[in-house]
């Protein structure tokens, strides 16, 4: 039959294109398209809409859709969980069934119509895939044109040194299948609508899209010849503005009236172009061009709602170095919001967890009784029944027999202590945004059973997504074979009602899940602090109805302690003080269970602390708090959870519960107040173990959201016991380049201990050019001075990032 060639051309000529698993559907057959985020592009460890076509020829199903994603450089281990969705597919007809996948290390999906139990397809249909850079930016263009917007790929910053721009494109006729989950957004640099009829977005997609803007996402509106399709429309609110006539414009004079001269280069003169006129309606807005206006920029939340004059059907302006500028800078403001570090908050669980719940590891009764029941039977017993049967050779036969059973019982399932009953450990944080919109509920939660169970949860909220978290067997479990890692994959049935089924927890297992749920805001956090010359000062007013304990303001990579009487909270720091006064994150430690211990409120209220730090820790290096969050206001409240999942069996809560709240706020820079300067983290090697080798014997580390922000210059200060041996210098190093900091901006000496030391401090302008992105160091090399004694510090190393101030950032904008 031609259906069973063209699988098995599949099999044997490899992965094809999302659109063309199947190429043609035989008369009488069923065929099943995938297709992938749009298209193929995606981002590793990031929520993508799968939409599975299923083209049915052949009978009624009545079913399931069934997607499953694989791991592993063969694409043969399925993770966890399985994607489902009910599905109804009549004969001699066509229908597309969205479902919402993760993908992280993915390198195969698989889409399966299911007619009850059994397969309706001999084979699924599948795919392999592969996710683009880490570092590369990608686009959502919704435009019934995108290749319009090719010039973006030459744009991106960082493009010269090999940083790629992806882009993804829909036109008006597939607005419909935008997804439905702000998460499947996140990985996009900018959002850019030209070409298409606004209206045909839908309310919730509109939403949406401005739950990613306020989440710090970019989406620019290219106006010109499509002004009058924006007109009136909710975009033009969202932009802020009241859209005026549109004119025809020479590119010339249009480049000579919007921007400075040095940036009219590439302008054509003679080329014709319509330009929208933009009138800022909102006082947020700020506007771009120095005769005329050929952009807005309204600010929403964390991120950012661009008009442009022109539109990208005619090419206007693409050459001219002024609207290139433009572009670039757009890019850059999509870098600036971190995230919560969920992904490390869930690891510090899944191996502390147990400690908090204060079950004892290596019992003593347990492996006691193992001993007296092999001693007895193995030995005593058996002994005492051959003799009874006067054949005691038989003795021996039956201790051998006896041996090998005790000891595949304790190599299969140990003979440490187990869990005595199942409990629900849950920690639970809820992100309240600052300008409306709907609130997130992220959701940490372990099952322990004491012995294997299956269960099933139904999700409250709406939108919910679940993540498979790894995890193991409890350390008095035997072995520690991680069966939690790989343990059976789950169902995640998306339909309404959300549901988790057949999540199956081995006995004395710790399985973790994370679910994230869209819920109403209970409220805000009000009011605002003013960070100037004076300092951090300021009072919050908690709206959201939650007892607070112990708020914390998070603000520029710090932590700061307020005040709290009743719902206001108060600060008060000196700008001299704002470094000293931060609270430092807890010494890092391996992890690891540390108890036994019994459970008390003291190891919650420590573990407590740790999360806190590790959820606002850089997704890097996570001893430094991520300075691209907030500013947000945070502390655990005095209630209990929320209770995001319903676990349709019977399981008491655990001792391990919390509910964290996260909150942003505003915070009101004074003029000219630079952010930062922060310091850096230095590594330096021992002169006896030689260095990195190739790169030198100093690392400066740059966190990733402060390389993200882009610092103006980076200074190093060197204290080095004087030596004749050793002349003071400073070399860079970077994939065999070799540079000397010549730029010395202070050079003092002073005796310390009798000796005399040199302080130097250097200015490194030129950052970026030396930033190993894959390790975020830059690394350099320094002499080490002549006679170290030891137990003395003769070579001490510190930096710090000195940060562009915001009038500079935004000195083209007004």
């Amino acid at each position: 039959m031609i259906w069973r060639a063209v699988v098995l051309a599949v099999v044997l000529c490899g992965p094809f294109p999302a659109w063309a698993v199947l190429t043609q559907v035989p008369d009488e057959e069923i065929a099943v398209d995938i297709i992938v985020n749009y298209g193929s592009a995606y981002k590793d460890g990031t929520w993508v809409p799968v939409d599975v076509l299923v083209d049915n020829k052949d009978f009624d199903v009545s079913g399931w859709v069934e997607v499953k994603t694989f791991s592993g450089p063969s694409g043969d281990e399925e993770q966890s969980p399985r994607y489902r969705v009910r599905a109804e597919s009549p004969r001699n007809s066509r229908k597309r069934f969205r479902l919402y996948c993760r993908l992280d290390r993915t390198t195969r999906v698989e889409a399966m119509l299911y007619r009850g139990r059994r397969s309706a397809l001999d084979l699924p249909a599948w795919f392999q895939v592969e996710p683009i850079d880490s570092d590369a930016l990608l686009g959502l263009i919704l435009d019934d044109e995108p290749v319009d917007f090719g010039f973006l790929y030459n744009l991106a910053p960082g493009a010269g040194s090999g940083r790629r721009f992806h882009r993804e494109g829909l036109n008006t006729d597939l607005l419909s299948s935008l997804a439905d989950h702000g998460e499947c957004y996140e990985p996009f640099d900018l959002i850019v609508m030209g070409d298409i009829d606004p209206n045909r977005v839908g309310l919730r997609h509109r939403e949406v899209l401005r739950d990613y803007v306020r989440a710090g996402g970019v989406l620019v509106v290219c106006t010109g010849a499509n002004g009058t399709q924006y007109r009136g429309t909710w975009v033009e609110g969202l932009l802020g503005v009241e859209m005026g006539q549109q004119e025809v414009w020479n590119e010339l004079d249009l480049a000579k009236a919007a921007f400075d001269d040095e940036e009219q280069e590439g302008a054509r003169d003679g080329w014709e172009c319509v330009v929208t006129q933009l009138v800022p309606a909102a006082p947020e807005v700020k506007v771009r061009g120095k005769d005329r206006v050929v952009a807005t920029l309204r600010p929403i939340g964390g991120g950012c709602v661009a008009g442009i004059a022109v539109d990208a059907s005619s090419r206007a302006l693409q050459g001219c170095v002024g609207y290139r500028n433009l572009w670039r800078d757009l890019f850059l403001l999509r870098s600036r919001p971190g995230q919560l570090n969920l992904a490390a908050a869930a690891e510090a669980c899944s191996w502390q967890w147990p400690q908090i719940i204060g079950m004892s590891i290596a019992s003593r009764s347990s492996v006691l009784i193992y001993l007296c029941l092999y001693v007895g039977i193995g030995v005593i017993a058996n002994w005492f029944v051959c003799s009874i049967f006067r054949r005691r050779e038989l003795a021996w036969v039956l201790l051998v027999v006896f041996s090998a059973g005790f000891t595949a019982y304790a190599m299969i399932f140990g003979t440490e202590g187990r869990a005595k009953a199942g409990e629900l450990e849950q920690f639970e944080v809820l992100r309240i945004p600052k300008d409306g919109g709907r609130a997130r509920l992220h959701s940490i939660l372990g099952v322990v059973s004491a012995r294997t169970q299956r269960y099933s949860m139904d999700l409250a909220g709406d939108g919910a997504l679940v993540e498979n978290l790894p995890s193991g067997v409890l350390p008095w479990a035997s072995g520690g074979r991680g069966a939690g890692l790989w343990a059976r994959p789950f169902n995640f049935v998306q339909d309404e009602p959300e549901r988790i089924e057949d999540f199956v927890v081995g006995a004395s297992e710790l399985r973790l899940i994370r679910v994230d749920t869209a819920l109403p805001s209970p409220g805000r956090v009000e009011g605002h602090l003013v960070l100037d010359e004076k300092g951090l000062n300021g009072t919050l007013f908690n709206k959201t109805g939650y007892a607070i304990r112990e708020p914390f303001v998070v603000l520029d990579g710090h932590i700061y302690g307020m005040k709290s009487r009743g719902d206001s909270w108060e600060i008060a720091l000196p700008r001299g003080r704002l470094d000293r006064d931060a609270l430092r994150p807890p010494a890092p430690r391996p992890y690891g269970y540390y108890g036994p211990g019994a459970p008390s409120e003291g190891n919650l209220d420590s573990f407590r602390r740790d999360f806190l730090f590790t959820l606002l820790s850089d997704q890097a290096s996570r001893d430094s708090v991520d300075g691209g969050l907030g500013p947000l206001v945070c502390g655990w409240t005095t209630g209990a959870c929320i209770g995001g999942v319903a676990m349709d069996e019977q399981v008491k809560n655990g001792t391990a519960q919390g509910l964290l709240l996260v909150a942003d706020i505003e915070v009101v820079r004074g003029a000219g107040i630079a952010l930062g300067p922060y310091p850096l983290k230095v590594e330096v090697s021992d002169a006896t173990r030689g260095g990195w080798q190739a790169n030198g014997n100093v690392a400066i580390m740059v966190p990733s959201w402060l390389a993200r922000r882009e610092p103006e210059e980076i200074i190093v200060e060197i204290t080095r016991t004087v030596s004749e041996d050793a002349p003071p210098y400073f070399n860079l190093l970077r994939d065999g380049m070799k540079l000397e900091v010549t730029d010395v901006i202070q050079e003092t000496s002073e005796t310390r201990d009798g000796r005399l030391t040199r302080r130097t401090k250097y200015r490194i302008a030129d950052w970026r050019s030396y930033f190993d992105s894959g390790a975020h160091r830059i690394y350099g090399e320094t002499p080490h001075p002549a006679g170290r004694s030891r137990g003395e510090e003769a070579l001490e190393i510190s930096a710090w990032a000195v940060m562009k101030s915001e009038d500079g950032e935004q000195s083209k904008w007004r």
